[in-house]
This record gives C-alpha cells, sequence and structure tokens, in this order.
C-alpha cells in the first residue's frame, strides 16, 4: 500500500482547518478553483517557461511569447471545468470574468518577465522531491519553483495586496524547501526568496528574503508529526467560529459544512 504524500499546502490546510483537510486529502472531495489560483497558475507556467529558456539557452523568452504562454495557460485552465467565482467576480458575466482574468494573468507575467526574471540564474525548474520522514508512515513531498544552486531557493507568487515584510521568514513552504535542499544537495541555500507580482491597479513586484539553518527544521516535523496523529486518530479540529478564513468567499466546503456558521436573519423592532 502506497505511503500517503502530505504536501506543504495539505500541511497549511490542516492548521486552518481540520475538515477542510479531511474533505479534500481524506475523501478526496476537490472543489472548484478559484480565479485568483488560475491567474497563479498561469503567471507560474509563464516564468517557468521564460527561466528555462534562460537556462537552456542563456536568454529570455520575448516579452510576446511569455504574454503569449499566461494567456493561452489561463484559457486552458478556465475551460477544464467550473470555476468558482468570488461575490465580486459573481457579478461579472462569465466572459466579462475571463477576460479580466486573462488582463490580470498577462500582466502578472510581464511583470515578472522584466523585473524578477533578468536577475535570476537557474540551475533547477520546477524540482520535484520526496522524503521519507523517520518514524511516521507517511512522505513529505513537494516541488522546488526554482533553485539557483546553493544560492537561493525562489517562489513566485500572485497576491491581491503587499505581503507583509516577514512573509518569507514565516513561509512554511520556504522551510520545507530548505529542508529537501539539505536533503537532496547536502547543503540548504543562502537565500530563500519570495517573488511577488501585486496584483494593484498599477503593477509592482515585491521581493522579501529570509534564511533558514538547521534549528528551523523541528518546528516543520513536529507539525508533520502532527498531521499524522490526526490522520491516524480521525482528528480534525474545524476552524474556529470567527476565522475569516471560514467563509463562502474562502473554502470552497463552507456551504455545506455542518461546523460553519450560516446567515441569519435579523429582525430590528
Amino acid at each position: 500500500m502506497a505511503m500517503f504524500q502530505l504536501h506543504v499546502s495539505g500541511l497549511n490546510m490542516l492548521a486552518k482547518c481540520g475538515e477542510q483537510f479531511r474533505r479534500r486529502y481524506i475523501e478526496g472531495e476537490k472543489r472548484p478553483p478559484g480565479v485568483a489560483l488560475l491567474i497563479g497558475t498561469a503567471t507560474d507556467r509563464a516564468a517557468e517557461q521564460d527561466l528555462r529558456s534562460k537556462m537552456q539557452t542563456g536568454v529570455l523568452l520575448p516579452d510576446e511569447a511569455v504574454r503569449d504562454i499566461a494567456r493561452d495557460t489561463l484559457m486552458a485552465e478556465w475551460e477544464k471545468g467550473e470555476i468558482a467565482l468570488d461575490p465580486d467576480e459573481g457579478e461579472l458575466d462569465a466572459h466579462l470574468a475571463k477576460a479580466k482574468a486573462i488582463d490580470t494573468s498577462v500582466a502578472m507575467a510581464s511583470l515578472y518577465h522584466r523585473e524578477a526574471a533578468p536577475g535570476i540564474n537557474p540551475t533547477h525548474l520546477q524540482r520535484p522531491w520526496t522524503l521519507d520522514v523517520k518514524g511516521l508512515g507517511l512522505q513529505l513531498v513537494g516541488t522546488i519553483d526554482v533553485q539557483e544552486g546553493s544560492k537561493s531557493i525562489r517562489d513566485c507568487k500572485t497576491a491581491a495586496k503587499t505581503p507583509p515584510a516577514d512573509e518569507a521568514h514565516n513561509s512554511l513552504q520556504l522551510t520545507t524547501y530548505a529542508m529537501a535542499a539539505r536533503v537532496i544537495d547536502g547543503t540548504i541555500p543562502e537565500k530563500l526568496i519570495l517573488d511577488v507580482c501585486v496584483k494593484n491597479k498599477v503593477p509592482k513586484l515585491v521581493q522579501i528574503e529570509s534564511t533558514r539553518t538547521a534549528d528551523d527544521f523541528s518546528h516543520l516535523l513536529a507539525r508533520v508529526e502532527m498531521a499524522e496523529k490526526a490522520m491516524s486518530t480521525g482528528t480534525f479540529t474545524p476552524a474556529p467560529l470567527d476565522a475569516w478564513w471560514c467563509a463562502k468567499k474562502w473554502c470552497g466546503y463552507h456551504s455545506n459544512c455542518r461546523y460553519a456558521r450560516k446567515p441569519v436573519s435579523v429582525t430590528v423592532g
């Protein structure tokens, strides 16, 4: 029987809401992706192909090619099935929502191409890894977006607003990537960097650096151990009632979740 493979996205989900984790990873109940996820996928695909060109030929792709990749990826992902529009997007005609998403994807990919990619010299792109965790019946798995040898690990993200200055320091994802690099390569990269394309009216690139040492891996492994314990006992604690992410806009399971608070009618008299 294959071992359960735990992604850092699942680890983060379990910390926020055990019920969401249970339905997604134990029951296999997938929900339609949101527009933000599709924009992130399109931006990431364009960035990856842009950097792959640089790694293989020494030069980046033309800006037009990067824009085309982002547009084509967004359109292909959109056509795969149902899209979960948030309340604001739900007010738009579906075609207008799609057109807006395409424009945003193209803008984000072009921004990364102009301002981030020229300074990056990748040795690995979309590098998959699998770690057996001693004493536990699961594997920790993931994919490193961009690695520059022992110099850095980088992760490309899109965001609706400027991230806090400690975003990279607090990133469990970057900690996991650093630990994987140490196991695979025998060393932790000097820097861990978030390249964040912010979806402002005038898009901007925010780059946040951090570091990790071997001491930083203990809390990660403690969380992995907790995850296995939750799965083995079937104990999945739901999100707190006042959690901002426990809402229809942020959780695809909210409408039929037995733990979620539902709207009520209030009469004032």
